[in-house]
């Protein structure tokens, strides 16, 4: 038996990916939804700092519920040894290095536990889905634009929640939630469209920022277009410099 390869292999499953400013790796640990939770670890002087990247709060967001308090929550995550910070995330810090392999299982299963305890306690939500009042906002405010624009881009076509005309360039607007899934859906189609051969589309990823968003998912919206808030974009807002 080659023991290297299977603990290569292992290790590869891991997925282990370098982020900025550290690096990520999945868990054995699985959310009711089946995804498997991804803990991110960053330097902290000597320690490690490591963080779940508001995967139970994701966990929640897929069911379309809400949660209207977080004391509970919090006294259930502080029992475990973590804390939970004020955008979302769960993190454990001051760990030192060669205590990882506990660390990341005390969070897999805090995290765990917690997206349980958010789905118990949630209730079903009934504000209006961002899409449609962000569609209506700026209808309001661009009559000229269309709901359910389409783009040729690059590689395919895509249909963004809204688009226009605008100083000779077609802007494109799309929601986003938190959720791994519509982040990377987003970022594909904004990269795609902004390669469209007919001529410059300028994508607009607009986000909720009462929907827990972690500053690094944040970040990572900027691959695909300029991330906006739901509140800007509504004033009709669609630059960074507006």
């Amino acid at each position: 038996m080659d023991w290297q390869f299977v603990k290569e292999a292992l290790c590869a499953g891991r997925r282990f990916t370098q982020t900025q400013p550290g690096f990520s790796a999945l868990t054995d640990t699985m959310m009711p939804s089946g995804a498997s939770i991804e803990i991110f670890m960053q330097p902290d002087h000597e320690f490690l700092k490591l963080h779940d990247n508001g995967a139970a709060f994701d966990e929640l967001a897929r069911t379309g519920r809400e949660i209207r308090s977080t004391v509970g929550l919090r006294r259930l995550v502080e029992a475990s040894g973590c804390r939970l910070s004020e955008n979302g995330p769960i993190f454990l810090d001051r760990l030192e290095p060669e205590k990882v392999s506990a660390g990341f299982a005390i969070l897999a299963d805090c995290s765990l536990r917690s997206a349980h305890y958010l789905i118990e306690h949630s209730t079903i939500m009934k504000r209006v889905a961002l899409d449609t009042r962000v569609k209506e906002a700026l209808l309001a405010r661009f009559p000229e634009g269309r709901p359910n624009w389409t783009v040729q881009g690059a590689k395919r076509q895509h249909r963004f929640d809204f688009g226009v005309l605008l100083d000779g360039e077609t802007v494109v607007v799309q929601t986003v939630t938190p959720d791994s899934s519509s982040i990377s859906s987003a970022i594909v189609k904004g990269l795609d469209a902004r390669e469209a051969p007919s001529g410059r589309v300028r994508p607009v990823l607009v986000y909720d920022a009462d929907d827990h968003w972690s500053g690094e998912n944040l970040a990572m919206l900027a691959y695909g277009g300029e991330p906006i808030s739901a509140d800007r974009a509504m004033q009709g807002r669609l630059g960074l410099a507006a």
